[in-house]
């Protein structure tokens, strides 16, 4: 891999390390004088990096502001750091990460709601035998009483379900639940 400043490419050493805020990388100095980089990357308008087969896969902008320059290996590699003082890019690119972000989130959400059964609950009383749903999506129905302990039994007529039951004598929640 490769990275170019302005007009001189330099064999990278590894990746170079992008972040919305800075850009950093470390490449062979090779043949070039460390008075010839430091020119070099000094106010960057655009920091162009190529694969292996000399292709470009990455121009990065914004980063224009180089706020570190070492030299590493006994003289052999240098390592330079830019600041992102493209607010702007900033902006966008923390916008990009909340839409990502959201969309996973929203898709989760889904996935949650498709496991989470439908219910509802309603109030049957005294002296009522039968209670009806209406609007039930499709799926296993199952019914729970909290003060009734009788038979009961349920049908389903189109998107509607009526449980009856024995008439009550006293009032009792009814609570179906779809799965």
């Amino acid at each position: 891999m490769k990275i170019k400043f302005h007009d001189t490419l330099y064999n990278l050493i590894v990746d170079p390390n992008v972040m919305s805020t800075h850009f950093q990388a470390t490449f062979e100095k090779g043949e070039n004088t460390f008075d010839s980089i430091v020119t070099d990357t000094l106010d960057t308008d655009e920091i162009t990096v190529y694969n292996d087969e000399d292709e470009v896969s990455g121009v990065y902008t914004g980063y224009t502001k180089r706020i570190a320059l070492y030299v590493l290996d006994g003289n052999e590699s240098i390592s330079v750091e830019f600041e992102n003082s493209d607010i702007q890019s900033q902006i966008d690119a923390l916008t990009d990460s909340i839409t990502a972000q959201k969309a996973e989130i929203d898709s989760l959400s889904e996935s949650v709601e498709e496991l989470t059964p439908y219910t509802e609950t309603k109030t049957a009383y005294y002296n009522e035998s039968e209670k009806t749903f209406y609007n039930v999506p499709e799926g296993n129905v199952q019914v729970f009483f909290d003060n009734y302990n009788g038979d009961y039994s349920i049908n389903r007529v189109a998107d509607r379900v009526i449980v009856s039951f024995d008439t009550l004598a006293q009032a009792t929640n009814i609570t179906i639940s779809v799965n």
